[in-house]
């Protein structure tokens, strides 16, 4: 976030990001510079989150800014979610615009593929791996969801830093939120029910229009599959509470917002 940016300017959706850091240096939970757009998300229509780790940085936002949660929403998996689809083209030899798989959870180590889900027009990848006698297989899926788990700590031991992905995600949102295309994308999204989780930012499907994630679209997902993303919402839950005004350490800010809250 650039310091001089006018926090009274009206605007219709505003990203905020962090402070660029590089390799060893990215430490967003210690950092109280990423807390400087505190003060002015209170004044736009939308906010959406870049800043890792996305997810708590999202709901922190939702928390300052007193919005309701469709308008406040970060990046979540959309990246990776691109990274996939594009890598899975490669490997089944299709337009990756025909590749429908989604990464979802948290935007970092616990972040996962539901396989059920994944289709390549309207034909289950997984029916696909069954009757293709061995050329393709689920084992080599999951080294291609590994691997785009893993694509931003690569980038940043090559580059020092991660930038044009991102942006491209970025770009991709404010098209959608602006043309109000009600796209499916895998934004950092409240969950209030959906999946058994309430009141955790994670990526999952949502529709995204000119008034933001206008629902959350959920997936039928497996019991496993529902399991993984129950443990990935918990430790969202844990390191938000780790970061919250009930530790010691929390931003400033934060434990002034929830002060003033218990008072009121």
């Amino acid at each position: 976030m650039v310091d001089t940016y006018n926090p009274k300017t009206i605007s219709d959706l505003v990203p905020i990001a962090g402070e660029l850091r590089f390799g060893a240096e990215q430490d967003f939970f210690t950092d109280a510079g990423n807390m400087k757009f505190g003060p002015m998300v209170e004044t736009y229509g939308l906010n959406f989150q870049v800043a890792n780790p996305v997810d708590i940085m999202t709901r922190v936002t939702y928390e300052l800014s007193g919005f309701n949660s469709n308008r406040v929403f970060g990046t979540g998996t959309t990246l990776d979610t691109a990274r996939l689809r594009y890598l899975l083209g490669d490997y089944f030899t299709v337009d990756p615009r025909n590749v429908h798989a989604y990464v979802i959870g948290e935007h970092g180590d616990s972040e996962f593929v539901p396989w059920s889900q994944a289709m390549v027009a309207t034909k289950s990848v997984l029916d696909i791996c069954e009757h293709s006698d061995g050329k393709f297989c689920l084992e080599e899926m999951q080294k291609i969801s590994l691997e785009v788990r893993d694509a931003a700590q690569k980038i940043i031991e090559a580059k020092r830093a991660t930038y044009y992905g991102i942006g491209m995600s970025l770009v991709r949102i404010v098209r959608a939120v602006l043309s109000n295309e009600n796209s499916v994308l895998t934004v950092s999204a409240r969950l209030r029910g959906e999946y058994g989780q309430r009141d955790v930012f994670a990526g999952v499907p949502c529709i995204v229009n000119r008034n933001g994630v206008d629902r959350v679209l959920e997936l039928s997902l497996t019991e496993e599959e529902r399991q993984k993303l129950a443990d990935s919402c918990a430790i969202l839950q844990e390191n938000y509470q780790a970061w919250s005004c009930n530790r010691p350490g929390s931003p400033p800010i934060l434990q002034t917002v929830w002060k003033e809250r218990d008072l009121e």
